[in-house]
């Protein structure tokens, strides 16, 4: 009885032991030509473990890596027991990983981390039907990267990983794996990057995954060819990257399961997501894309893809870079979305390469705000239509992207001007397009019927008038400058007018409706002027060519109009000037007299709309006789003006700064910085000057002024200019004068005809009150350089008790004007400046200023534009500051 016991005691104790020392059984093969040796890797400390190494050899208490070499080539189960936290095959040579061939019993370990574990063991294989103790792990990244021939059994699904936080590239390159996971606990999973990537045969179940504190999808399923499993229960909420989540590779995804539902609203980068997607084609027309930043390669050859997009947020995309490329079936409009924060990112240029091949896409992008100048592949070989390239066309010409370049291979044009205009003067670099045999043309000239006969080739062509363009699409205004218009344009339907005619004249037709009935076709559309009343309407501008410096000459123009609707046979121009501070030097043509202060000059036979020009130059005086800051003071007169049908015109007044040194690019307006409010319907004169300050001749320039909301662009004229310039605009307030083929010198080769200019003038609108502003800079462009800006101008409409303001203010100077910090107080002995108050021009007062009144500090202002009083002792003076 008692040996009975001795052996049912025996028994349970080694059941027990066995129970409770169940070892981790793995298979190894070693061979001559890999080496007879293996070892097992370890990591970090928390060892004491025996292994037994399958052939007699047993080591026992070890501490870190285990190695032996076995006596023969053959298969060999090692046998490990005690603590063993984990496996790290990462360091551990290529040939060591090799003879790692099955996990044949998990046993009893209790693993702290499989980060890494088995990573590129790519011939190991698990047949253990039990399951890991992963209670205590939290990272699983990179475990069975790159296990090539990783099969698995169906024991894996049972395994507890609801402690798991990371599972980056868990089952990166495991090529072969196949096996259900639907019932794993992923709820605590914050990193799914890479889980599946290169994961080919993998295709199973994962719709009831609770993901929803998952933040990074990264590559996911990038190029698990086989997946395409319902996804659609998955809590994406927190999801902030899905960056190539379901790319393909060579042979593209299969994946195409529903989308639509997920809450992307937190995704910020979607680069990539269903790039070589070939099959994916489901709506995704409900996601809120708004913190997305990254769209590069989004659609990249997802040949079947054409779902709508255009209710899409996408301000906040930075990179579209290849989204839609060779998406071959994509057509679907986009002209809702907002892309004007689309600027490109490192190593990407925001929108190349975005529609390229993408053969079926033909929507308008007339509508997007594109800031960014390299466009290469944009467009390339799409199925965009002649309109719709015309169109983007117009959209870049009216852009501020200077220098680009546009790749639109296998595309036609019409709008040759608008595209010879992005080349020539915006320097635009467009690849591959033609110009279409579909494209229609419609010219004519305007001509202004004298002898009230009808308009035939003897009659005066009338120059300068504003023409209206209206298609299907846009419209846009340009001006007859020689009297003759040529526009190609493929619109089918185009209505065309004369814009601000002077009351006393008719147009026939006032405006026509022009309908294409073929392709390339041309229309001639003239029109003829006649008066409906005889008016003689001479005026007169005076125009600073150049500054006035102490002790230099400075040059000066003259231009006298005829916009009466008979030949004026003899007028007469008087030039009243200061003979203290300037005397005359000469003028072209001539004048006819010449006294102390007056010039005179005569005019002959100046035809109806027919224009006069002098050029004249003044000596001004040296210091101590003139200074910086002196006025000049001119009137020039223009006479018979008895019966003149606007007589306010015939008289030019113009006060002139004298400055010691000046910028050759600059803006003025004539009438100055104040206006009265009764002259608000008279014209404003802008003298827009410019200087080729580099080394080399400016083959093109281009002046673009950008109209203050408070001028009427339907009243704007041409006066003058120093070269012969074309006109364009568009929007209703972007002017654009464009002097092609100009060649204007280099100021080092030929610095006198290093200069140009342009002159206009333009009505305010009829609803300017006193205190508004008029204000505006120009942009002026030589070749492909970036613009130069101009100085800022400004015009106040003012009331009476201004007028005596700027009469007062006379007595009182601030320098320097514009100022970047310090502003100078310079006033007459007997005024006395009590304080000093700045405003902005909403009336908000700013600054004040009590005490040492001399100089006063401006740098907490902003650039921009302000009102500065002085209280004197003799009344309140206004002047305007200006502040870089």
């Amino acid at each position: 009885m008692k040996k009975l016991y001795f052996v049912i005691s025996f028994l349970l104790i080694s059941l027990i032991s066995f129970a409770q020392d169940a070892p981790f059984i793995t298979t190894w093969e070693v061979t001559n030509y890999t080496g007879l040796d293996i070892t097992i890797p370890t990591t970090g400390d928390g060892y004491n473990y025996s292994i037994d190494f399958g052939d007699g050899t047993v080591l026992n208490n070890q501490t870190g890596d285990a190695s032996h070499t076995y006596d023969a080539e053959g298969s060999y189960t090692v046998s490990i027991s005690g603590e063993f936290p984990r496996i790290y095959f990462v360091g551990s040579s290529s040939d060591n990983r090799s003879k790692f061939k099955t996990i044949d019993q998990w046993g009893d370990i209790q693993w702290l981390s499989m980060e890494m574990a088995f990573e590129g063991c790519q011939y190991l294989n698990i047949e253990a039907q039990d399951i890991p103790d992963l209670n205590l792990v939290s990272n699983a990244s990179n475990m069975f990267y790159g296990c090539e021939n990783l099969i698995g059994n169906e024991s894996m699904n049972s395994w507890d990983v609801s402690n798991i936080i990371n599972m980056f590239s868990m089952f990166y390159n495991a090529e072969v794996f196949n096996q259900p996971l639907n019932n794993w606990d992923v709820s605590s999973v914050i990193n799914m990057e890479r889980l599946f990537a290169n994961c080919f045969n993998f295709n199973q179940p994962l719709n009831n995954w609770d993901v929803s504190n998952v933040e990074s999808m990264e590559g996911m399923f990038s190029n698990c060819n086989s997946f395409n499993q319902p996804l659609s229960n998955w809590n994406v909420s927190s999801v902030l990257t899905m960056k190539y989540m379901f790319s393909g590779g060579l042979n593209g995804n299969i994946f195409n399961q529903p989308l639509q539902n997920w809450d992307v609203s937190n995704v910020e980068n979607m680069r990539g997501m269903f790039s070589m997607c070939s099959n994916f084609n489901q709506s995704l027309e409900n996601w809120n894309v708004s913190n997305v930043t990254n769209m590069d390669e989004m659609f990249y050859k997802c040949y079947d893809f054409d779902q709508p997009l255009n209710n899409w947020d996408v301000s906040n995309v930075l990179d579209m870079y290849s989204m839609f490329y060779q998406a071959t079936s994509f057509n679907q409009p986009l002209d809702n979305w907002n892309v004007s924060n689309v600027v490109g990112v490192t190593g990407n240029n925001g929108f190349s390469f975005m529609f390229n091949g993408a053969i079926s896409f033909n929507q308008s992008l007339f509508n997007w705000d594109i800031n960014l100048s390299n466009l290469y592949g944009f467009i390339n070989n799409t199925n965009l239509d002649i309109n719709n390239y015309n169109l983007l066309l117009q959209n870049l010409s009216t852009s501020n992207v200077h220098n680009g370049n546009l790749n639109a291979y296998g595309l036609e044009y019409c709008n040759e001007n608008i595209r010879q205009y992005l080349i020539n003067e915006m320097g635009w670099n467009i690849y591959g397009d033609t110009f279409s045999e579909e494209c229609n043309n419609i010219n004519g000239y305007i001509k202004f019927d004298i002898n009230q006969d009808g308009c035939d080739d003897t009659d005066l062509n009338f120059s300068n008038q504003l023409i209206n363009v209206t298609t299907n699409n846009y419209s846009f205004e340009t001006f007859s400058i020689s009297g003759f218009y040529n526009l190609n344009l493929i619109d089918e339907n185009i209505e065309i007018s004369l814009v601000n005619l002077p009351d006393f004249l008719e147009a026939s037709p006032e405006s026509n409706e022009i309908i294409f009935t073929e392709a390339n076709q041309t229309i001639q559309q003239d029109f003829c002027l006649t008066a409906t009343q005889t008016v003689e309407d001479l005026n007169i501008t005076l125009l600073p060519i150049t500054e006035a410096r102490p002790g230099f000459e400075a040059d000066y123009q003259l231009v006298i109009e005829n916009m009466g609707t008979q030949t004026v046979s003899s007028a007469n121009i008087n030039l009243f000037f200061d003979d203290t501070k300037q005397s005359f030097v000469v003028a072209t043509p001539s004048e006819s007299s010449n006294s102390t202060n007056e010039l005179t000059f005569e005019v002959n036979d100046l035809p109806p709309f027919g224009q006069q020009v002098f050029d004249f130059t003044m000596q001004t005086f040296q210091p101590p006789t003139v200074n910086g800051g002196d006025i000049l003071a001119f009137t020039a007169t223009v006479t018979p003006n008895t019966n003149d049908y606007t007589p306010e015109d015939n008289t030019f007044v113009y006060e002139q700064t004298v400055v010691n040194s000046y910028d050759p690019n600059d803006k003025q307006v004539l009438q100055g910085e104040e206006v009265h409010i009764d002259n608000a319907d008279q014209y404003l004169n802008y003298l827009i000057r410019f200087q080729n300050t580099g080394t080399a001749s400016a083959i093109n320039v281009r002046v673009l002024d950008t109209l203050h909301p408070n001028l009427d662009y339907n009243t704007i004229r041409p006066v003058n200019a120093s070269h012969d310039y074309q006109v364009q605009i568009t929007d209703g307030n972007h002017v654009e004068f464009i002097f092609e083929d100009i060649n204007l010198p280099d100021e080092t080769s030929d610095e006198p005809g290093s200069h140009g200019f342009i002159a206009y003038k333009i009505k305010p609108k009829s609803n300017v009150a006193v205190g508004d502003f008029v204000t505006g800079d120009a942009q002026i462009y030589f070749d492909f350089n970036s613009p130069i800006i101009t100085n800022m101008v400004s015009t106040q409409f003012i009331d009476d008790l201004s007028v005596n303001e700027y009469d007062k203010s006379r007595t009182i100077s601030i320098y320097p004007n514009p100022t970047t910090g310090v502003l100078n107080i310079q006033k007459n002995t007997t005024l006395e400046l009590k304080e000093i108050n700045i405003y902005n021009l909403q009336g908000k007062k700013l600054l004040n200023f009590s005490e040492n009144l001399d100089k006063i500090n401006t740098e907490d202002l902003s650039s921009g534009i302000y009102l500065l009083q002085l209280q004197t002792s003799q009344g309140l003076i206004s002047k305007q500051l200006i502040k870089n």
